[in-house]
Order: structure tokens, then sequence, then C-alpha cells
């Protein structure tokens, strides 16, 4: 994941879950060839490796597949510390404010703050605001929400960098507050 200059990180899933695999076929052809090469003294090396090739492997497959998954070939993401309700009325205003039709939708979850899809008409581009996951900053630290956009062709889109800066744009006047 690269971080931009704006607070945006992009992911390219594809190429993170192939370098996994990679790694996992690359650490098998290194023990394979070890043993065929030196015999059986280096067996406990090539179980060591073999170890880690399977590590990778399952790490790949049950981690980083889902995330691809659910979140395509490339995405950006950020993190705010704001609940989903607040983040999901100033992306649903920002992207209405650069003239676009958005509809949000909610998504089945067990937990009691769904994360929500926010699909703008006539483009792939669509933004998800689900929970962070990750570990409270404090116990009164407020809700933080992660802003995830999928469908983009490649890191340099232009239409879709627009939208990721008019949601900026939005969250920064929001912290300002009004003038």
């Amino acid at each position: 994941m690269a971080a931009s200059s704006d607070g945006w990180s992009y992911a390219d899933n594809w190429r993170t879950l192939f370098a996994f695999l990679g790694a996992s076929m690359v650490l098998i052809g290194i023990g394979d060839l070890a043993v065929a090469t030196m015999g059986e003294s280096v067996k406990d090396a090539a179980t060591v490796l073999l170890a880690l090739s399977v590590f990778f492997m399952i790490f790949a497959l049950l981690l980083l597949f889902p995330r691809l998954r659910r979140r395509g070939v490339r995405s950006f993401g950020r993190v705010v510390d704001r609940p989903i309700e607040e983040i999901e009325a100033i992306v649903r205003d920002a992207l209405e404010g650069a003239g676009r039709t958005v509809h949000v939708e909610r998504m089945a979850a067990r937990s009691r703050r769904p994360a929500a899809i926010v699909k703008i008409d006539g483009s792939r581009t669509h933004f998800v605001l689900e929970p962070f996951a990750g570990a409270p900053r404090s116990a009164t630290a407020p809700a933080r929400t992660e802003i995830v956009q999928i469908g983009i062709s490649d890191e340099s889109d232009d239409a879709a960098r627009r939208l990721r800066d008019a949601i900026e744009a939005r969250l920064f006047m929001e912290e300002r507050g009004p003038a």
C-alpha cells in the first residue's frame, strides 16, 4: 500500500496476492533445489522452507484473496475519525456537490453498524464505508470509519482522483466547521 499526500492509500490487491503466492513458489523451488543438489543433509532446512512456503500460501488465500474479491484489483482507502453515519452524509454530499447522482445501499452485517456502499450513477467507481477494524486509540475516542474507493482503472485515474478530492475537500470543511 502506498500512501499519498492527501491521506488516501493506494492498494494494488492483485499484485500483493501474487507477490505472496510467488514468494511461496520460490521458497518451494529453493527447498527442492537444495535437496536435489545437496541430498539428505539439508532436509531440515528444506522442511523449514516448505513450512514458510505453506504459511505464505495460506496467508495469501485466507486473507488476501477475500480482500481482492471484496475490494477489487485496485483501490484507495482512507481512515477518518468519525462514525459511519457522518461519513456517509459527507461522502453523499461531496459527490452530489460534484454533480453526481448517488445511491446508498446497506450491506448485511452482524454488527450494529453495517457497512454502506455509495454507488455513483454512470460510473464503475463506488465507495464502501466500513467501521474501521483497527485497535481503538482510546476508550473515549470517536468511532473510526474506513472509506474505500473501488472500481478504479489504475492509480492515475483522473475521474477517480477528482471524486477523492471532492470528498477530501468536504472532510476538510467539516473539520474546520462553519466559517
